[in-house]
């Protein structure tokens, strides 16, 4: 297991590797391996810049780990599953199919299945020509490239096909979508053979017209449309959401709609930025856009360009054309860092810069707290003719004058709707627009997307210069072993209120992809209502999120800011003490009925808050410093420790939290129940962890993942104890460690038994 997992840090995986044949299929294969995790563990230990001499550095447990590795792999279904042990992603070629063929005389389908990989190669290839083009005539190089973008190329929608590929008659209608008992009844009906022949379930014509199914849901169902005109028609489930569902339901009707919503009504997102190590390129969205399945253009110029590679003709001949995204996301990284200053293109190439994008520690100025201090861009946006406004800039203006004239009439309506699960509150933790299903309930899933989110919030947010750090519960988590806790339901961060209006400038609604990271892509919305700043009718605490459209799951993000909110009685304490510090008059509790006097007590104290009540002392919170969350280089308050008291009391010390508890060998939570035999967790032996990962393979799996970057947290907090110079040069040589986690979309396909094939294809949907 530690042999995989240095390959996958050191750039190499198994499918790099010329290994026995005996490898997959033998314990001698695992047994073969063993003589050379000495050179192994060597080359990982040299990608890692350590600061001081090994025997100054926190215990290594890979000898553990590798033991435990080769008793599990004794067994031939773990052997089976080795592909977990691989973060890589794989280099799986994608088929195209015959109907995109130049001469091809085959129909098109009504959709296709989704593969990101398919989308990802056909627009990669397109915008590395694009950038190549530009780079050979500058002169005529556009300020942006633009795609075509329909949501189905970007999420799995496949749940809809089965209701997309029937005669309009037959299609579900709202009313049967309203409730769970209303779809079990109309799938019944469906389920029921027709007399002599005839269409089983709901007949085109007779007493269950389409029609009279319809009558008297419009009215009360102002969220779903039965008749919205869609461009094919034939492409349509039967039902339109165009809106958040409020009523409460099972998980499987909620992602319904909310696949349902992104077939038909939802928005495209304004741009798409893209992100590779070292750079970056925001790209436009056709307004014309079709997908790729119905206008060939694209595609076809992939074939072309294919056929006219020499080397890949046996191939081609072999399996047909095919997408090879590795070798598309390769090109487009070259073609970003090949494009020289002079063409615009929005691209920034950051690969010849000696100087870091990111510094140790970050300075806010006092000023980036204000609440006027989005008066420069509207401003700014103001002084332009109105015809030149970009839609970004419209959207930021307009929403900011409803913002506040919202507040004036105390009209504030709440902006995020998450998803109302029937019978508990778990849907609480999802964005209803992306939800498919509780994907928490699988933590194994759930750790794979906030790894690779967070690390793509970090990267977007470094490459533009954004200032961020980890708050909350993610800050906590960070202190005990730079990872995220196994029991949150979503991640934290804080911004400067300017840089949170200038990210809602830029890149509201904007759609935000990691190259490098994962096939993932995240939706990044602000709130319409940021320049309220207080607790309000508490409708919006969030301003904007990250939000992952494969799940819904999302990172929450607040603006920090200086006003009179009220502060929660948790931070009564930390007022207090500052108060009574600077020898101000009076109490702070005296402030608790007059919004103004706490403003004016706030500036004196300098004290900053979020619209929930949460506030921090800009000198505990500035400069930031730099560290590594989830192996990304991150920002947190240069008193963290301070925050973490005032906030959890106890959360510094205490090991245990519900049902887990903190290994301090692995700097690993693991569920109690894995820990039952080991008499003293918090002086574990190393043979007692040993016989805990023999015994369980998920915690087994948890170690082998993370054990390298909870090492590397594990030096940096005890460096920071005495040696901060030492700190900076461990963080700032280490920055960009690789991801951890495998990809979600290769995790759930490898899963389903399809791990080990070269090539991947493409279901097609026609009308029944």
């Amino acid at each position: 297991m530690s042999l995989l997992l240095i390959l996958s840090f050191i750039g190499l995986s198994l499918r790099d590797m010329d290994l026995p044949s005996s490898f997959l299929t033998s314990k001698n294969g695992v047994n073969s391996t063993l003589d050379m995790l000495t050179k192994i563990v060597q080359a990982f230990t040299e990608t890692i810049h350590w600061d001081v001499p090994a025997d100054m550095l926190p215990d290594d447990i890979n000898p553990i780990v590798m033991e435990a590795l080769d008793a599990v792999l004794d067994d031939s279904a773990a052997k089976a599953d080795i592909w977990k042990y691989d973060f890589s992603r794989g280099d799986k070629k994608v088929i195209i199919p015959a109907f995109y063929l130049p001469k091809s005389k085959l129909s098109n389908p009504l959709t296709q299945s989704f593969d990101p990989r398919f989308t990802w190669g056909i627009y990669l290839h397109h915008m590395a020509q694009e950038i190549t083009q530009a780079c050979r005539e500058p002169t005529s190089a556009r300020e942006k490239m633009s795609i075509p973008f329909v949501w189905s190329e970007w999420v799995d929608l496949s749940e809809l096909d089965g209701y997309v590929s029937l005669p309009l008659g037959q299609k579900p209608t709202c009313g049967d979508v309203h409730s769970n008992a209303g779809l079990s009844k109309y799938e019944k009906l469906r389920a029921q053979k027709g007399e002599k022949g005839s269409p089983p379930g709901i007949p085109v014509e007779g007493p269950n017209l389409r029609p009279d199914r319809i009558q008297g849901y419009e009215y009360w169902m102002t969220y779903c449309d039965d008749e919205m005109e869609i461009t094919n028609q034939l492409a349509f489930p039967g039902f339109q959401i165009t809106g958040p569902t409020r009523e409460k339901s099972s998980p499987r009707l909620k992602s319904l709609h909310a696949k349902s919503y992104l077939l038909g009504a939802a928005p495209a997102p304004s741009q798409i930025v893209w992100l590779v190590n070292n750079g970056s390129i925001i790209v436009d969205i056709d307004p014309n856009s079709t997908p790729l399945h119905l206008n060939h253009t694209l595609v076809q110029t992939y074939i072309r360009d294919q056929n006219e590679n020499r080397n890949l003709t046996k191939t081609i001949k072999k399996v047909g054309n095919f997408v090879n995204v590795t070798q598309d996301i390769a090109d487009f990284r070259s073609a970003i860092h090949g494009t020289p200053n002079t063409v615009s293109l929005s691209v920034q190439n950051h690969a010849k810069e000696n100087s870091p994008i990111l510094t140790y520690k970050v300075d806010i100025a006092d000023s980036e707290f204000h609440g006027d201090c989005y008066h420069k861009y509207t401003e700014m946006i103001r002084d332009k003719l109105p015809e030149s406004w970009t839609t970004l800039e419209s959207n930021y203006y307009n929403s900011v004058e409803v913002s506040k004239e919202a507040k004036l009439h105390n009209l504030i309506s709440k902006y995020f709707y998450e998803t109302e699960i029937m019978g508990n509150t778990l849907g609480s933790h999802y964005d209803w627009r992306f939800f498919d299903g509780l994907t928490h309930l699988d933590l194994v899933e759930q750790r794979i997307v906030f790894h690779h989110m967070l690390r793509t919030w970090l990267k977007f947010t470094g490459e533009y210069g954004l200032t961020t750090w980890v708050a909350h519960g993610s800050l906590l988590s960070w202190y005990w072993n730079g990872m995220s806790f196994p029991w949150d339901n979503d991640l934290d961060v804080q911004m400067p209120l300017e840089h949170l209006h200038r990210m809602a400038l830029q890149f509201n609604q904007s759609l935000i992809v990691g190259v490098d990271e994962s096939y993932d892509s995240y939706l990044l919305d602000v709130g319409t209502f940021i320049t309220e700043r207080t607790h309000g009718n508490g409708k919006n605490n969030i301003d904007a999120r990250l939000i992952h459209t494969g799940t819904g799951l999302y990172i929450d993000i607040t603006g920090i800011s200086l006003s009179g909110s009220l502060a929660s009685p948790t931070y009564y304490g930390l007022l207090e003490a500052e108060h009574k510090r600077l020898g101000m008059p009076g109490s702070y509790a005296n402030t608790r009925g007059s919004e103004s006097l706490r403003l004016e007590k706030n500036t004196q104290m300098n004290a900053v808050n979020d619209r929930n009540g949460h506030y921090m002392l800009v000198h505990d919170l500035t400069p930031l410093r730099l560290t590594l969350v989830e192996g990304a280089p991150a920002y947190v308050p240069q008193n963290y420790k301070k925050a973490l008291g005032v906030e959890y009391a106890r959360g510094m010390v205490s090991r245990a939290f519900k049902n887990w508890a903190y290994e301090p060998l692995s700097s690993t939570w693991m569920s109690k129940f894995v820990l039952t035999k080991v008499p003293n967790v918090a002086k574990i032996t190393g043979e007692e962890l040993l016989e805990v990962l023999q015994g369980n393979e998920a915690a087994l799996n948890e170690v082998y993942a993370t054990h390298a970057l909870t090492r590397v947290h594990r030096h940096e907090m005890s460096e920071l104890e005495v040696d901060e110079w030492g700190t900076e040069k461990l963080v700032m040589d280490n920055k960009w460690l690789k991801p951890v986690r495998c990809d979600l979309y290769e995790f759930r396909e490898n899963s389903a038994g399809l791990w080990g094939r070269d090539t991947a294809t493409i279901g097609l949907v026609y009308q029944q």
